[in-house]
């Protein structure tokens, strides 16, 4: 099996996993996240292994809901205590794999995708454990802003609005990013880019984790092909197993396979650790000459066929 063949596969278990509501579903296809895990882990596949933790505690974090809202006990929660009644817990499922995962199911969605988000920007662990300690409040984890927390290194950002020739939207972004990118307009989550409209040269590097990064490629595609907006340059992970991937390159000019994976900016201005993924930065316009000029020092440019 090839790297590319288990991410397929983990995606169509991470569909199951969205419809799957009952108890033994959501164990087994946790089982089945575990043993994805091993297996990548076991041939080298790095992204694999790291797509496969995510469906795990996506799963842990499923059957740790329903385990409060189906397991009632007196006198409070017992299956966070030493005298919790085995007997009451669904077969599979031990005393301390209940209170982990109900623990992880308390860590709001969005902090969860935005602390998925960090790891993947910055190549940090994906732990059950971390995901623990966000849901204790630890004092060093803070993802409360709902704003990206790790930005595109300036040198990009200049190459894109030499091409383009300006920058005037950026429908992913916040006050601190757009010192950087200084785009006439821009949105961040509070004004959900996503529904705004984008118009002149967009440049948009959206969040990196599920369902967020789907969803605003999906919209670029959709406003480009409507002809909302005249030229853009979207830079993300090279995920070329998944749909939003696909629909990206199926209406661009041109793509840039960066060499080495770009480390992204922390909000101190300092460099992170590079993701565990390479980027591309791909192009919509009439210029792919000067596109090709400018990005080529960071990668091979690709024509995409007329």
């Amino acid at each position: 099996m090839s790297e590319n063949t288990a991410i397929i596969e983990i995606n169509k278990a991470e569909l199951a996993l969205e419809r799957a509501n009952d108890i033994h579903e959501l164990l087994e296809l946790r089982d089945t996240a575990a043993a994805y895990e091993v297996l990548a882990n076991a041939r080298g596949f790095q992204e694999a292994a790291q797509k496969a933790k995510i469906f795990q505690l996506k799963a842990e974090r499923k059957a740790g809901a329903w385990l409060e809202n189906n397991v009632t006990h007196e006198g409070g929660n017992p299956q966070l205590s030493q005298d919790a009644t085995v007997g009451l817990l669904p077969d599979g499922v031990s005393r301390s794999e209940s209170s982990r995962w109900q623990l992880q199911a308390k860590v709001p969605e969005p902090i969860f995708n935005e602390w998925i988000d960090d790891c993947l920007m910055t190549g940090k662990e994906i732990t059950a454990s971390g995901l623990r300690e966000i849901a204790k409040g630890a004092p060093h984890i803070s993802f409360n802003s709902g704003e990206n927390e790790w930005y595109t290194p300036s040198e990009y950002i200049e190459s894109a609005r030499f091409v383009m020739g300006s920058i005037d939207t950026d429908p992913a972004s916040s006050e601190l990013a757009n010192k950087t990118v200084m785009a006439q307009k821009f949105y961040t989550f509070r004004e959900d880019g996503i529904i705004q409209k984008w118009s002149g040269n967009v440049w948009m590097n959206p969040p990196y984790s599920q369902p967020l990064i789907s969803h605003f490629c999906t919209a670029f595609v959709a406003k480009w092909s409507q002809g909302e907006f005249e030229q853009g340059i979207v830079l993300v992970n090279n995920a070329t197993e998944t749909g939003w991937f696909q629909a990206l390159l199926k209406c661009c000019t041109c793509v840039c396979l960066i060499k080495g994976r770009i480390k992204f900016i922390d909000q101190s201005g300092n460099p992170s650790g590079a993701p565990l993924q390479g980027q591309t930065i791909i192009y919509y316009g009439n210029y792919q000459e000067v596109f090709t000029k400018e990005f080529f020092k960071y990668g091979q440019v690709l024509y995409a066929r007329q």
